[in-house]
């Protein structure tokens, strides 16, 4: 019993500390806008349900942000610098974390959902202070 007690006292902890922190770097040789492509992230890992994810503005020759093409996929929270953007490709991203999120609704082209919500809808940009 005490280390049952233990286990689920120290859970949440264990928890807390495995969000991580990606950021799109994309320009990988024959992969250079694929989000699914590992060597894109700066973790090189694909971001999942665990993952923060940042999206910065690419000031580059070749202009190259994410496509999300093949399947849905799942994040802690999306982070989009200004000017940024993202297609999803008959695929959605879901986002769990709003309040660590920040994106204008123009900067994803496509279909995005919140929390359980089909389809969120702004204008304006999503963050914990609105």
């Amino acid at each position: 019993m005490k280390k049952l007690i233990l286990f689920l006292f120290c859970l949440p902890s264990a928890i807390s500390f495995s969000q991580k922190t990606s950021i799109w770097k994309g320009n990988s040789p024959g992969h250079p806008t694929d989000w699914h492509w590992a060597a894109n992230w700066s973790t090189n890992a694909l971001p999942d349900e665990f993952t923060d994810v940042i999206i910065p503005l690419d000031n580059g020759a070749s202009i190259n942000y994410p496509h999300i093409y093949k399947n849905d996929v799942e994040v802690n929270s999306l982070f989009m610098s200004l000017g940024a953007n993202l297609v999803l490709d008959r695929h959605e991203i879901h986002i769990l974390d709003l309040h660590k999120s920040y994106f204008l609704n123009d900067q994803i082209k496509h279909k995005v959902r919140l929390k359980g919500i089909e389809e969120f809808i702004s204008d304006q940009p999503l963050n914990a202070s609105r």
